[in-house]
């Protein structure tokens, strides 16, 4: 860049700026368009806050909210790459496949040529993308997203648990979209190593009555459901959704339902099966 452009860089609002200077990228034709039409809103997202993308190929995923501009938003992501090196030829195909949402990880890219070290912090970059711990951190407008979401789904929920980004506090994850808590139900809380009542739900965080310690605020990711021998309960989510059954088991954080399939005069062991 010549000095007058870097000049009026600098002098620009929403610049991102590091000790490495100027940070830019390509815009994609396809935002052309949509760059021009931008205009503000009413009632922009919080730094911190966790939105969900309504457009394009992170449609539907949940976010954390990085930076903010005047033109829109920076996301920390689970990414969504291609871990297979294209092949060396002038026309690339084009797919509409979207990858699966996980981890980012250096090893699961061992031939592709596209992947470089950028800087001392840790991070990557792949195809114009900037990968740090783990996560992608993508521009959106502000039409592009929605706006704080009070859950995500669990498989993002884990894998967000699971990253070491500085910027990434599992204390303020919302919950798993799956989990049906309620208030008064009994909960385990790890982190008092205790049983308590569940007072008040939030986003981010409940209010747990326990026992000679009055009401705690807690973060999700230390609360689970109390069950005991006998319960009759209902699994929500993953691949045996829609079972129902009986508690006969409980260790650690799993327990051991009876499903009963079918009505017949058999032994008892017969007429159940039983699962994780």
């Amino acid at each position: 860049m010549n000095e007058l452009i870097v000049d009026l860089f600098n002098k620009t609002p929403g610049i991102v700026r590091t000790h490495q200077g100027i940070q830019y990228k390509r815009i994609d034709t396809t935002d052309y368009t949509n760059l021009l039409r931008m205009t503000s809103i009413d009632s922009p997202p919080a730094l911190g806050d966790w939105v969900r993308v309504k457009r394009g190929h992170y449609k539907g995923d949940i976010g954390k909210v990085a930076a903010l501009h005047n033109w829109g938003v920076e996301l920390y992501l689970v990414p969504r790459i291609n871990t297979q090196q294209a092949e060396n030829s002038p026309k690339l195909k084009v797919t509409t496949t979207v990858p699966d949402a996980k981890l980012f990880y250096p090893e699961d890219f061992p031939n592709n040529t596209s992947l470089n070290l950028q800087g001392s912090n840790g991070s990557y970059t792949i195809n114009n993308l900037i990968l740090v711990r783990g996560l992608v951190r993508k521009g959106y407008d502000y039409h592009s997203i929605s706006q704080r979401v009070n859950e995500m789904p669990w498989k993002h929920y884990s894998m967000f648990l699971l990253t070491n980004h500085p910027e990434i506090s599992i204390s303020n994850i919302p919950h798993p979209q799956e989990w049906t808590f309620a208030d008064g139900d009994e909960v385990i809380v790890s982190s008092f190593d205790e049983k308590g009542i569940l007072d008040t739900i939030e986003p981010d965080y409940a209010v747990v009555e326990l026992p000679g310690h009055g009401l705690q605020r807690v973060p999700w990711h230390v609360i689970q459901k109390f069950f005991k021998i006998g319960d009759f309960v209902g699994i929500s989510s993953g691949p045996h959704h829609g079972t129902n059954g009986w508690v006969i088991h409980i260790e650690e954080n799993k327990i051991l339902i009876a499903d009963k399939k079918t009505q017949i005069d058999a032994d008892f062991t017969e007429a159940i099966q039983v699962r994780y």
